[in-house]
C-alpha cells in the first residue's frame, strides 16, 4: 500500500532531521511521498540534500494551524495510508513499515506509534540519514531510561488497546500516526477550524467511524522535545 507522510510546519528548527530521517526509511520508495506543509514560515521552506525523493512542499495560501495545514497535506496527497508526522521528530527506518503493515490486514487500522523524549541533541540532516540508515539512532539514548508518555500508562490498562475505558481515541495523537485513507474520509477529514486539539477531535471521529486503534509500539522515533 501506498503511504503520504504529512509532515506540518511552522519556522520549525529540526524539519531537517525529521525529513533525513524519512530518506533513511526502508519502506519501497515507490510506495511513498513526503508532503512538507509550510504553514507561512520565514524564510520558506527549502529542501535540502537529505529528503526523500519523492519529497515535495506545498505553501499554505488560506487558514492557519496545524489541522488546516494537515488538511491542505491530505488533499495533495495521493497514498492509501496518511501518516501525520511532527516536525520534531527522527524516525527509525522500519518506522514506516512498522505502521504501514498492519493496514495490509486490517482495512480500517488506525496506528500509533512509539516515541522517546530527549532533550538535548547534536545533530546534523546527513548524520541522521547516516545513522538511520545503519540502525545507528537507537542507540543514541536509552529508550527505556526516558520518562514515558502517559499513553503508555492507556496501553497497560487496556491489554494495547484490546479493550476500553471509552477513551481508547485519545492516545491516536499527531505526531506519529497513522490512518487508511478510507476511514479517515468516512471520517470526515481534519476540521480545519480547530487551532488546538484537532489531533484528539480527529481520533474520535475515527473511532466513531471504526478506526481500529493499534498500537505499533515496533514504530519508533525520537521526539525531539
Amino acid at each position: 500500500m501506498s503511504v503520504s507522510v504529512i509532515v506540518a510546519t511552522y519556522n520549525s528548527a529540526t524539519l531537517a532531521l525529521t525529513l533525513a530521517s524519512l530518506a533513511a526509511q526502508d519502506y519501497p520508495a515507490e510506495l511513498m511521498e513526503v508532503i512538507v506543509v509550510d504553514d507561512g514560515s520565514e524564510p520558506p521552506v527549502k529542501l535540502g540534500t537529505d529528503t526523500h525523493p519523492n519529497t515535495r512542499v506545498v505553501r499554505v495560501e488560506s487558514g492557519w494551524g496545524r489541522s488546516n495545514a494537515a488538511d491542505i497535506g491530505i488533499q495533495a496527497s495521493t497514498g492509501e495510508i496518511i501518516y501525520w508526522v511532527d516536525a520534531d521528530m527522527i524516525l527509525f527506518s522500519d518506522n514506516v513499515r512498522e505502521h504501514a503493515k498492519w493496514a495490509h490486514f486490517i482495512p480500517d487500522a488506525a496506528t500509533i506509534g512509539e516515541k522517546g523524549f530527549v532533550a538535548d541533541w547534536d545533530l546534523t540532516p546527513s548524520q541522521v540519514a547516516t545513522l538511520v540508515r545503519s540502525g545507528g539512532i537507537a542507540a543514541l539514548w536509552d529508550f527505556e531510561a526516558l520518562e514515558p508518555h502517559w499513553s503508555i500508562g492507556v496501553f497497560a490498562d487496556t491489554d494495547e488497546l484490546n479493550s476500553t475505558d471509552g477513551k481508547n481515541y485519545s492516545t491516536h495523537m499527531g505526531a506519529c500516526a497513522t490512518v487508511t485513507r478510507s476511514v479517515l474520509e468516512r471520517a470526515g477529514g481534519q476540521d480545519v477550524r480547530l487551532h488546538l486539539g484537532e489531533d484528539t477531535e480527529i481520533a474520535y471521529r475515527i473511532w466513531q467511524a471504526g478506526g481500529v486503534f493499534i498500537p505499533a509500539r515496533s514504530a519508533r522515533a525520537w521526539h525531539l522535545g
